[in-house]
């Protein structure tokens, strides 16, 4: 009987033992930033920056900072492109077609001022030119609507921080596309491809201030899609990329960034991958093991890499620094505690 109860005992400990967290080995492949925000590539034909990688710089809370930086394709030191207006916070962009309007081929940058949304069109030479300003809440995240998607396929959708989302046409002119029900702080936002779960195809948007992630249609509709769980110190979701087909286990998938702060700095932050049916099937937590992990933007330059943009570095990431996610500590407690129950009852029978 002592025998049975010291194996049981040792199988406690293995299980308590496992609970752990992904133990990412991410490389350094940007510095010299403050709060990089979205990851965008210059197309051929930018000047001589094709190849390159775009990301505004805000700053840390929001410190006037202001920049639009650019990496080259094989990373190194981040190098200034614009500065705008001390008066603005660009948290994102997005490289647009040759043939949108008068700002075709230009890299456009969003955020907020002081009086609101703005959007400018900045192109190679740096010269940037005013494309739209609105007051009240802020842009965030612009992403390029495919064609045929209802009418405003092939214009510029915009999350902003009301819970709307705003189309920007050719011409500069603004319109509502969607209202996500409770005004959610919208952050991030990515097209689902097709046959990703029921919403394959649709625009999906993050909450900021919540692990809510929203589906909008091709109307206009917003529904609930998946909600995240958040860790200590988690304010919120962040941005989202989907994997190409060929990363790892997860080609097709959707990665996500948890903030590990509300403006940059952060500790621990964490990046979660979803399946269409919006369960997590894998996870990266590395709070632990780097110091200031705050990711916010992402992007796949191939089908082996990840780039995630941090509160300074931007690391690379590969299939192998995710893994499935562990049950929580308290799940496990729980369970182990049931196994010790269980064994007392044996051995005092």
């Amino acid at each position: 009987m002592k025998i049975r109860g010291a194996l049981w005992l040792v199988a406690i400990v293995f299980v308590l033992s496992s609970v752990r967290i992904a133990k990412a080995s991410l490389t350094i492949f940007g510095t010299g930033f403050s709060l990089p925000e979205s990851i965008s590539l210059a197309p051929t034909g930018f000047g001589t920056f094709g190849g390159d990688y775009f990301i505004p710089d805000p700053g840390i809370n929001f410190s006037g900072l202001n920049n639009i930086d650019y990496l080259p394709p094989t990373g190194g030191p981040a190098t200034v492109f614009a500065t705008l207006p001390s008066t603005t916070n660009p948290l994102g962009g997005v490289f647009l077609p040759s043939n949108f309007g008068s700002f075709g081929g230009q890299y456009l940058a969003v955020g907020y001022d002081v009086n609101g949304a703005f959007a400018v069109a900045v192109s190679a030479n740096t010269t940037v030119t005013p494309v739209t300003n609105l007051g009240g809440s802020g842009f965030v995240t612009p992403v390029l609507a495919p064609l045929g998607f209802g009418s405003v396929g092939g214009e510029v959708l915009v999350t902003r921080t009301d819970g709307t989302v705003v189309a920007i046409d050719q011409n500069g002119s603004t319109s509502t596309f969607a209202s996500v029900v409770g005004d959610p702080y919208l952050f991030g936002s990515a097209f689902a491809p097709q046959g990703f779960g029921s919403v394959g195809g649709d625009l999906l948007v993050t909450d900021g201030f919540s692990g809510k992630i929203f589906a909008i249609d091709a109307n206009g509709n917003s529904s609930l899609f998946a909600t995240v769980s958040l860790g200590l110190n988690q304010p919120g979701l962040r941005q989202i990329a989907f994997a190409p087909n060929g990363f790892g286990n997860y080609g097709g998938d959707l990665f996500l960034s948890i903030s590990g702060s509300n403006a940059g700095g952060g500790t621990f932050g964490s990046l979660v991958v979803l399946d269409g049916s919006g369960q997590e099937i894998a996870v990266l937590v590395i709070g632990t093991q780097i110091s200031h992990f705050d990711p916010r933007g992402l992007f796949f330059p191939d089908n082996q890499d990840l780039l995630i943009s941090s509160s300074d570095p931007i690391f690379i990431g590969t299939p192998q620094d995710f893994q499935p996610p562990t049950p929580e500590p308290s799940t496990l407690l729980l369970f182990g505690g049931g196994m010790m129950g269980l064994w007392f009852k044996r051995w005092r029978s």
